[in-house]
């Protein structure tokens, strides 16, 4: 699913993931949940933990760890895996589509909200 047509306005200052979130129209966190946000540098096993320990977890550079996230929407199929690419630009793109994200080539400029 690409995005709808919204356009997001980079600001200096507004992290790209809060940009994604209102791209895609998510709460980010709600209620009591807490967020990590962390570089595309994780062990499957490590973002596993964070996973299964409740966090959100925003992934930012994305394109280093293609592999860990792919095993990780294999491990954990009750989460949503929200996918942004190229985030307040004419060429952003989104989709949560578990399929597309597992076959997809992540660019640098990508990121990954997972809840």
């Amino acid at each position: 699913m690409a995005s709808a047509g919204i356009a997001v306005q980079r600001t200096p200052g507004i992290p790209a993931f809060i940009a994604a979130g209102a791209l895609a129209g998510l709460h980010i966190v709600k209620q009591e949940e807490q967020i990590v946000v962390i570089p595309g540098t994780p062990t499957a096993g490590e973002l596993s933990e964070k996973i299964d320990a409740g966090y959100v977890v925003v992934i930012m550079k994305l394109s280093q760890c293609v592999e860990t996230v792919h095993e990780c929407i294999r491990k954990h199929p009750a989460n949503q895996f929200h996918y942004f690419e190229n985030v307040g630009t004419n060429k952003e793109y989104y989709t949560a589509d578990k399929k597309i994200i597992s076959e997809k080539y992540y660019p640098y400029f990508s990121l990954m909200i997972i809840q």
